[in-house]
């Protein structure tokens, strides 16, 4: 499980690039999933968003986001 105290940079600098090496063995499949799943969106004519969710609180705020999608 990851973690980080700047999701923006963290998204940017990670999940935000996105490179096919991803999805190769050795790669962060993390990346291509949530890749593919936004151009998929996307290409079908969906809105995504992105939300930023400043908190003191991250730890609880990511195990109440877990609980609820079970990534």
């Amino acid at each position: 499980m990851g973690e980080c105290e700047d999701l923006s940079s963290r998204y940017n600098t990670g999940y935000g690039k996105i490179s096919s090496l991803n999805c190769f063995v050795g790669g962060q499949s993390t990346n291509c999933k949530i890749n593919t799943n936004i151009f998929n969106s996307v290409k079908s004519g969906a809105k995504v968003h992105l939300l930023f969710y400043e908190t003191g609180d991250r730890f609880n705020v990511e195990r109440i986001l877990i609980e609820k999608y079970s990534p």
